[in-house]
């Protein structure tokens, strides 16, 4: 992931109007490309073009990485990481409806501080300013108590 964020990082960099792009900019361009992407699914294009307009959301993705500093592989073990706190395996394979479990996971999740807290806990054990340190999770998530009463 390095090595790709690097080239994107020289390739901006050697075009002019890429190297002035702004992080709102480069955000934009994710929502735009994003939608070329869905449209691309609905209209049932050829794999290759999917793929192609993948591309475009990733390499604006991991340009806005570089241009704001933080390492995608600390973003995406993040979002690794708070999707089991909010959404855990075990509650979700309890046998309720798939719906009902996610909703009330959910709920529960924002009852016990919701990303807020899981941000506070999280960049208390990996700074976000440590752009190198990658995740090992060894340590715990902070913990959601999920009541079987609400079945």
């Amino acid at each position: 992931m390095e090595r790709i964020t690097h080239k994107i990082h020289a390739q901006r960099q050697a075009r002019e109007e890429w190297r002035v792009e702004t992080p709102e900019q480069l955000s934009e361009g994710i929502i735009e490309e994003a939608k070329e992407l869905l449209g691309a699914i609905q209209l049932g294009l050829p794999a290759i073009e999917v793929v192609g307009e993948i591309g475009d959301v990733l390499w604006l993705a991991l340009g806005l990485c570089a241009e704001i500093g933080v390492d995608p592989h600390y973003a995406v073990e993040m979002k690794l990481l708070r999707n089991s706190v909010k959404y855990p395996d075990s509650f979700l394979s309890n046998g309720w409806d798939r719906e009902k479990a996610m909703e009330l996971s959910k709920s529960q999740y924002e009852n016990a501080g919701g990303d807020k807290n899981f941000y506070d806990w999280y960049t208390k054990i990996f700074p976000l300013e440590l752009d190198t340190q990658q995740p090992t999770h060894e340590q715990q998530p902070p913990t959601v108590v999920y009541s079987s009463q609400e079945k």
